[in-house]
């Protein structure tokens, strides 16, 4: 039997029904609420767990200035008017979100271009956009998108590049920026898993230490980053965080020392 492609699926019907739930709830149990504020609540409950980018800009829009929403608006005509290389505008509308402190939309448009692009920079670029917008972040919605596109960017650079381990290290530091409810220490697992695996890359041995330093762990941080500098004698990051760790320990001879060598480096 043909299947009817205007049939209502089970999925269907039951969001149907919870909005109507809701709907029923909002209008005719809050009866102290005028008609239309339970109307927008009823929208906003049908939108509760949908995170787009659609809507990520939409919000934005609203908190801007009428010359950024202008500028914007003259960006976004301009993409739909070049469809053979849209590139560049693309590239101006992910560095203007960015600039207006919207990390996560520039993410989004950092993506598409990296979906027409297909190249490891650009897929490392998107990812580490997402990643910065986890950073000071605090909508829960807005983290798990971020998230879960930064992971997806970081796959991709892998399988473009597999012997990078700064991509793996990228990926592990989403999974510690945003933990798995699952399983919250996924992040550090994969570090540990990686210094195992490149027992010769300063770098994983930087980021535990960075990691320990966050934690007040010291004394590891000083281990750690001293075998980094063992492995890269010049470099900058393991000369600061070592500064740090050592004036946590109350160690300020020390500290002064690497101080002064990060400070060199800068």
């Amino acid at each position: 039997m043909k299947k009817n492609n205007n049939s209502i699926g089970k999925p269907q019907l039951i969001l149907i029904f919870l909005s109507t739930v809701v709907f029923c709830v909002l209008y005719f149990g809050l009866d102290r609420k005028p008609k239309k504020q339970a109307l927008v609540e009823i929208s906003r409950a049908a939108n509760a767990e949908v995170t787009d980018p659609a809507i990520l800009i939409a919000e934005a829009k609203e908190l801007l200035k009428d010359e950024q929403s202008s500028y914007i608006h003259v960006l976004e005509s301009d993409l739909r008017a070049q469809s053979d290389d849209p590139i560049p505008v693309l590239e101006k509308l992910a560095a203007k979100w960015f600039e207006l402190d919207f990390p996560a939309i520039s993410g989004y448009y950092a993506e598409e271009i990296a979906k027409k692009l297909g190249t490891e920079e650009a897929w490392s670029i998107a990812g580490t956009t997402f990643t910065m917008a986890l950073k000071g972040e605090k909508s829960e919605k807005v983290r798990a998108y971020c998230s879960q596109h930064a992971l997806s960017a970081f796959e991709k650079t892998i399988s473009l590049s597999p012997d990078n381990v700064d991509h793996r290290i990228n990926q592990a530091l989403v999974y510690i920026d945003n933990p798995e409810k699952e399983n919250p220490m996924k992040g550090i697992q994969m570090l540990l898993s990686l210094k195992d695996k490149y027992p010769e890359d300063a770098s994983v041995l930087i980021q535990l230490g960075r990691l320990a330093i966050k934690t007040k762990q010291y004394d590891r941080a000083i281990e750690r980053l001293s075998t980094a500098l063992e492995l890269d004698n010049n470099n900058d990051k393991a000369n600061c965080l070592l500064a740090q760790a050592y004036e946590g320990t109350g160690d300020m001879i020390s500290a002064r020392l690497f101080n002064d060598k990060c400070l060199q480096k800068i």
